[in-house]
């Protein structure tokens, strides 16, 4: 392959991520090559040097860093700059790891002190690589697959991390998840809602249910909330998604007063839920549209949701407190600071997170966090719910301490809206769980 002629690293001539793709579609490698994508760190992306210098510190630590690694890796692979803290090359490929003290010496280079037109500066570099195999893989799923492997590769002790075929795989999932996610929104019959009965454990009365999403998506079958949520967090695309669960799950709850039943219903919010400019009015728009009960809404929020306490966040959290609806604070006990969230936030129930109630009764030391937990949050007021109990032994350990409520597979799975109403009729008439 004829290779582009190298070019100097300013903020000026960067090539761009799509253009090295296109380009390199044009005339890929003809022998199995290995791409390597540099990550120079937060040189333009907020570094406080940087910030106080200017751009032409950051500019001119790049064109160090990029010297270095020319030095480095020798004249016949020429960089290209992918963007201003970024950059990438080929380094051939014997199937084997003869390239591997070529790296290890590239990246130790540049974590020395780099000399920026007589100032020294630091980068904290990461590379990540993926191999191309001409006829087996693509150039544009090798160039992806580095880059998701420079980020990775930070969290590496070498700061180098090659991208293997089944890392591969999971990228190729993600991309059509990210594809698939938004056409979902509009389906009639890839996204629904399940609903987990939440218990009071003293009478055994089931109050209100948990609403969790659940994709049935049609090329790859069922996809589990922890692998979705996520992309569509870092996507933007959380909005809509939480948006269609609102509308789903305050259509049930109205549903379920109509057939007779007063049941509450809970949903999970996100943290990018809280950061949108009017999200309360959006949430008491949602509940009017579908006739809903506010009081009969209880409004999840995670620890995660709550860390930035912005001014925003606080006025959100008032607001939907302000609608009628009420507000727990979920997987409670595995953050740093959840003391201060009681203090600061109008919640009206804690959750306990399931990595503690799952083992109990065997551990004594999550015994005794359990009990002090549920005496604190009683002590200041709040109602305390349970999640993941699995066991007899559990939920009698839980019934014994005075925990408010429950849930868990023992009491019963997620299941569909129905099936959650023929739960609660078979349980009141004396029948057994899900």
């Amino acid at each position: 392959m004829r290779q582009p002629e190298p070019r100097a690293a300013s903020m000026d001539c960067h090539i761009g991520l799509a253009a090295i793709i296109h380009e390199l579609e044009r005339r890929p490698p003809r022998t199995p090559k290995l791409f390597v994508v540099v990550d120079l760190g937060d040189l333009h992306r907020g570094g406080r040097v940087g910030r106080l210098l200017g751009p032409g510190y950051a500019d001119g630590l790049a064109k160090a860093a990029h010297q270095v690694a020319q030095h480095e890796i020798g004249g016949r692979s020429p960089i290209l700059p992918v963007d201003m803290d970024c950059f990438a090359f080929w380094l051939p490929d014997d199937g084997g790891t003869s390239w591997q003290p070529k790296v290890r010496a590239m990246i130790g280079k540049l974590r020395e002190p780099l000399d920026c037109d007589g100032l020294p500066g630091a980068i904290v570099p990461s590379a990540g690589l993926a191999r191309f195999i001409p006829g087996t893989t693509s150039v544009k799923d090798t160039v992806l697959a580095a880059l998701v492997a420079a980020l990775d590769a930070r969290s590496t002790d070498e700061s180098w991390l090659l991208l293997d075929a089944s890392a591969g795989q999971a990228q190729k999932r993600i991309q059509l998840l990210l594809a698939g996610l938004r056409p979902a929104l509009s389906a009639s019959d890839q996204l629904n809602l399940v609903y987990q009965p939440r218990v009071e454990l003293r009478s055994g009365r089931c109050l209100g249910a948990e609403a969790l999403l659940r994709w049935n998506h049609p090329a790859i079958g069922g996809i589990p909330p922890g692998e979705f949520i996520p992309l569509a967090e870092q996507t933007g695309l959380i909005r809509f998604v939480t948006a269609w669960v609102m509308e789903q799950a305050f259509s049930d709850v109205t549903a379920w007063i109509r057939n007779g039943y007063r049941h509450s219903v809970s949903i999970n919010v996100s943290a990018l839920n809280l950061a949108e400019a009017n999200f309360a009015g959006v949430l008491g728009e949602a509940i009017r549209r579908q006739g809903a009960n506010p009081a009969l809404v209880e409004v999840e929020l995670t620890e995660g949701a709550l860390v930035s306490d912005s001014a925003r966040l606080r006025e959100t959290v008032a607001d939907i407190a302000a609608l009628g609806m009420r507000i727990s604070i979920d997987d409670f006990g595995t953050g740093y600071s959840n003391l201060f969230y009681l203090r600061q936030f109008p919640a009206t129930t804690i959750k306990i997170d399931q990595s503690f109630i799952r083992s109990l009764p065997d551990n004594t030391r999550d015994q005794t966090i359990v009990r002090s937990m549920i005496e604190l949050a009683h002590t200041l007021g709040y109602r305390v719910v349970a999640e993941g109990i699995e066991t007899q032994a559990a939920l009698e350990a839980l019934t014994a301490w005075g925990c408010d409520e429950g849930q868990g597979y023992f009491l019963s799975r997620p299941v569909p809206a129905d099936a959650l109403l023929a739960w609660i009729s078979a349980r009141a008439g004396g029948g057994t769980s899900v």
